[in-house]
């Protein structure tokens, strides 16, 4: 059994060194353990901490400028450092455990912020240092002792992270030979490893990424139609980056830590795959640019998870470990210690895929927190990793990197798709190209609905395939995809005892459902063993070998699931939630455990499968989703423990807001998905659950709410039917502002209330398509005579100068619309709010004027009826580009055309 080294040191300021040791540990065939990182407040007691090193054989600790945490628990009046504490300990077990002391070298580079005696300097300018300097005197004194206590150990000096890792590794080593340790290294193989051929690694990449498989446009050979990446891939742009500033995705890329966020199918995999395979030509030709490196987080979460404790499951050095693992399934010659070099030193390209298809929430924490340290300690690497954005909340969030959005396609873009798609079916023949292109668009065009589905990249190459084989558009995304399963399991080939294709699409539904729904968390990719046991059942008595070439066949000529290497997966994620849906959709009971006695509907990871589920249960009718959305609304009244004795006694019971917030975002995002059906829940109980969400736009109980929860709920209000929206014809339209003559709109006009003025007839503002799919925004992309028609239409007026700012500074000018206290992301939409985007009106209603006129500083411009004395008009209220400064209630600007332009109303004060 490998012998097991604690690691013992402070954190912070020894960070980059503990990882090294770390690395050098497990080179050296150690399992590594080590104290997490202690804080000030609410640290284990310190038996607890100390139980780790009981279970260590040796103790290594690394002491530099800082004491450390010294716990208040322990016997005496030493006061030693947990650090001290552990070391101590080992060194005081029967019998006695070596401690290997690493102690900064004298006269040795050190940043100053990292010294005890740094934080008197600090406290001095804060005017605070009499209240610290005694404690920071006794850190000083006893960091002292302790070093002299570590003299008496074997101990080594070092004056950088590399030659600390040397030396770790030597002294590790050595300590291996006096215990009688033979045991082979952990790093992947107790053989001497080859040499290392990392173009073997290179060229196995560019290959991998050099096309785009075609599912339903099945080649002779049965398999799936591959047409070079370049020859289909269409540039998405960065949604961060809008109207004239639009920039491609590939931009942002210029950032060393980048978050990509895209909605399922929405080309993240592909994107990183496109980067990958360019970064390997670039590679090649140029053996100074970045090496690109491909990561799946499923991969690795489900390796990290088998790794037992070679290290903390958050710890950088499990992708070097992990990447010699891969090379080796594939026969490339690439080891552990080029990979961790290759990291440390650079330069290189990590492209991680999929922080969303970690299976459990711990394993998606572990993997965040693995990549913020990897960030920090790889000096020469860029890291880009893609997520769906439900999955990358406030405790997975990547603290450091910027982050990019995948924009929806725009028309020009899929135009452009479908110009390479037509050209890649008729390849030779450019005039029947261009007639089919022009045909599917036609197709496409023809139904606002298909568009919206068509501005999704898989969505839009699915659309193409059904067009292709079956001549016709679906009726919505569930349809669609159903189609394209159908499809595909048809063009099977028949041999005797093969299932037919109806069979076939049942026995998959079983290997999703027990993907999706394993005990441990979401598999998005499972041994083909494991995948064969789950579908066996649907095999005479029960045959695993007949159901192991049932998937190997499947694997071959449908393309529904794929292999990878030992193991199998759906080709996409989404066949997998498609399948489960239909699974869920003929099982009322199992639906019923599932979704709700489980609490799956509210995990992030079924929430596709939901709104699938949604579709397949209108097709067989409305009466089956009406059911199914009683049975929401009955699990969020359902009472819960705590409500139980207020039930008992007759008081009723009512769920809190951040359940029925989350109920209103689930069933809201239902009714969005099937708007061509205009379905609309028959339960009454949903228009009270609207009612009382709302309240998420009062100051005292959205401040107990995060941004992000209530952000997803205001959109869920838009798409089910907000209640707060209004007309100028509404009374409570209106604010009155106290002493003024004149009423001001409450909200910038919304897109739900300009809609109304396109369906009369008036002119629709810019990307109109897409400001439809959020009815609580304030419209945009509205020119000034856009404004000015709509006003006099609705037979008010847009706002002088004067009037905008006496509503948004008052009578005594206030510098914001809400006081004198300084921007913070809960009181506008601003650059530093971090959203990117306009929100629905209202969200910040701590950045309210005291009358209550919400949205008067970021979020949209508005025009007002003022000249601008440079000519043009005036423009009021800053937008969510800007910054705080711009938040002022007297900024103004002279903006012509800009797509962030919005407005608000203004009318005469109306006598009661």
């Amino acid at each position: 059994m490998a012998p097991k080294v604690f690691l013992s040191s402070t954190e912070e300021d020894l960070h980059d060194q503990r990882v090294a040791v770390q690395a050098a540990a497990v080179e050296e065939g150690f399992l590594v353990d080590m104290q997490p990182y202690i804080a000030a407040q609410g640290n284990p007691p310190l038996p607890v901490c100390l139980q780790r090193v009981d279970a260590a054989d040796v103790v290594l600790v690394i002491a530099a400028h800082r004491y450390g945490w010294i716990p208040p628990d322990q016997p005496g009046t030493e006061q030693r450092s947990i650090t001290w504490l552990e070391c101590a300990r080992a060194a005081e077990s029967h019998p006695a455990k070596e401690v290997l002391a690493f102690l900064i070298a004298k006269g040795a580079d050190w940043p100053a912020k990292f010294k005890d005696s740094q934080r008197l300097a600090d406290a001095a300018e804060e005017g605070t240092a009499p209240e610290i300097a005694a404690d920071v005197q006794r850190d000083v004194n006893k960091l002292r002792e302790f070093k002299t206590w570590l003299n008496q150990r074997t101990r080594a000096d070092f004056a950088n992270t590399d030659e600390l890792r040397r030396k770790a590794g030597a002294a590790l080593r050595e300590w291996k030979k006096r215990h009688g340790y033979s045991g082979a290294s952990l790093a992947v193989t107790p053989q001497p490893p080859p040499p290392d051929r990392p173009e073997s690694y290179l060229a196995y990449l560019r290959e991998d990424t050099s096309h785009i498989d075609i599912r339903g446009l099945a080649s002779k050979e049965g398999k799936a139609r591959r047409v070079p990446i370049g020859k289909l891939y269409v540039r998405l742009i960065n949604a961060r980056r809008q109207s004239a500033d639009r920039a491609p995705l590939d931009e942002a890329l210029k950032h060393r830590r980048l978050v990509v966020l895209g909605d399922p199918g929405s080309g993240k995999s592909t994107f990183l795959r496109h980067v990958a395979h360019a970064a390997c030509l670039r590679r090649e030709a140029d053996p100074n640019a970045p090496f690109p490196i491909l990561v799946s987080v499923g991969e690795l979460a489900q390796f990290i998870n088998e790794g037992g404790r070679a290290h903390e499951p958050d710890a950088p050095a499990w992708l070097p470990l992990f990447l010699s693992r891969y090379c080796q399934g594939r026969t490339l010659d690439v080891g552990h210690g080029f990979f961790r070099d290759l990291f440390e030193k650079g330069p290189a390209l990590l492209l991680v895929d999929g922080l969303d298809e970690a299976p459990t929430d711990e394993s998606r924490l572990a993997v965040s927190r693995l990549l913020e340290k990897a960030a920090n300690a790889w000096r020469g690497t860029s890291i880009a990793v893609t997520t769906r954005p439900r999955a990358f909340d406030d405790e997975v969030m990547l603290r450091g990197f910027d982050q990019a959005e995948v924009a929806p396609l725009d028309d020009e873009a899929i135009r452009e798709f479908l110009r390479l798609w037509s050209a890649s079916l008729f390849e030779g023949d450019p005039g029947r190209a261009a007639g089919y292109a022009v045909e599917v668009e036609g197709a496409i065009r023809s139904r606002p609905d298909i568009r919206r589905i068509a501005s999704n990249p898989v969505m839009l190459t699915a659309l193409s395939v059904l067009q292709w084989n079956e001549k016709r558009m679906p009726d919505h995304r569930a349809d669609l995809y159903g189609s394209v399963v159908s499809w595909l399991a048809s063009q099977r080939k028949n041999r005797p005892g093969r299932p037919l294709a109806a069979a076939c699409i049942d026995i998959l539904q079983d290997l999703a459902r027990a993907m999706h729904g394993h005990p441990d968390g979401r598999k998005v990719q499972a041994s083909r063993d494991w995948a064969a046991v789950a579908i066996a059942s649907r095999f005479p008595e029960r045959d695993v070998e007949k159901a192991r070439a049932f998937l190997r066949e499947e694997e071959l000529d449908s393309g529904i699931v794929v292999s990878r290497g030992a193991d199998v997966r759906f080709w996409h994620l989404t066949f997998q939630e498609y399948l489960t849906a239909l699974w869920l959709s003929n099982r009322e009971g199992e639906r019923a455990r599932i979704l709700f006695t489980e609490g799956r509907a509210w995990q992030p990871e079924w929430r596709e499968v939901v709104l699938l589920l949604a579709g397949l249960l209108l097709d067989q009718g409305v009466e089956r989703l009406d059911a199914f959305v009683t049975a929401v609304l009955d699990d969020l009244y359902k009472p819960r423990w705590g409500q139980l004795v207020k039930h008992w006694i007759g008081l009723g019971y009512q769920p809190g807001l951040m359940d029925q917030a989350r109920t209103s975002f689930l069933l809201g995002a239902i009714i969005q998905d099937l708007a061509r059906r205009t379905y609309r829940p028959a339960d009454a109980r949903f228009r009270q659950v609207l009612e009382s969400v709302a309240g998420i736009f009062d100051p005292e109980i959205a401040a107990g709410i995060p941004l992000q929860v209530r952000l997803e709920t205001a959109e869920a209000l838009g798409q089910a039917g907000d209640p707060r929206l209004r007309t100028p014809a509404d009374e409570d339209y209106w604010v009155s502002i106290p002493g003024e003559s004149f009423q001001i709109g409450r909200y910038p006009v919304t897109v739900w209330e300009y809609a109304k003025f396109v369906e009369a007839g008036g002119l629709a503002p810019g990307d109109w398509r897409n400001q439809l799919r959020h009815p609580n925004w304030p419209v945009t992309e509205v020119t000034y005579d856009q404004a000015k028609a709509y006003c006099r239409a609705m037979r008010v007026a847009l706002p002088t100068e004067q009037q905008w700012e006496r509503a948004a500074a008052g009578p005594k000018g206030r510098v914001y619309p809400w006081g004198d206290g300084e921007p913070d992301p809960d009181r506008a939409n601003y650059s530093g709010t971090k959203i990117g985007h306009p929100t629905p009106v209202g969200l910040f209603p701590r950045g309210n004027t005291p009358e209550g006129v919400a949205d008067m500083a970021g979020n949209v411009w508005e025009w007002t009826a003022s000249d601008h004395e440079a000519g043009g008009k005036v423009l009021r209220g800053a937008s969510y580009r800007l910054v705080s400064r711009n938040l002022r209630a007297s900024v103004r600007a002279l903006v012509l055309i800009d797509s962030v332009a919005g407005f608000r109303c203004v009318r005469e004060s109306v006598t009661p």
